[in-house]
């Protein structure tokens, strides 16, 4: 039997809907960068992180410097996070902040959800 993570990879190899999550240039050196690890960006002390779908985007900040980086910042149960996206693909990374700039204010779950070949064409 195959995992959901193999059963959503083959559906979009199919050709049906290629969420955000799944597309294989949301990668850096074919390791995938969905979801980034989220850092609290106002802790006092020690790091905090979380991982997985998390929170509501709030800012996509694209790296002045290098071009294949943006940063993510969301709100999860009333504390500020920031997440860092590495790509390989510079064009693609540029889509990318484009597009979750228009997301402001969505769940990141629901952001992961997004059918982005559609979106790109949109």
């Amino acid at each position: 039997m195959k995992s959901l993570l193999q059963r959503k990879r083959l559906k979009a190899i199919n050709g049906r809907n290629m969420e955000l999550r799944d597309h294989r240039l949301m990668s850096y050196r074919n390791v995938p960068n969905w979801p980034p690890v989220w850092v609290r960006s106002q802790s006092l002390g020690e790091k905090q992180t979380l991982h997985g779908e998390i929170g509501i985007l709030k800012q996509v900040i694209p790296a002045e410097i290098d071009y294949r980086k943006s940063f993510l910042f969301i709100e999860h149960e009333g504390c500020s996070y920031i997440g860092c996206l590495l790509f390989s693909d510079r064009r693609f990374c540029r889509a990318i902040v484009k597009l979750l700039r228009r997301h402001y204010g969505y769940r990141i779950k629901d952001i992961g959800e997004i059918d982005l070949d559609r979106a790109l064409r949109d």
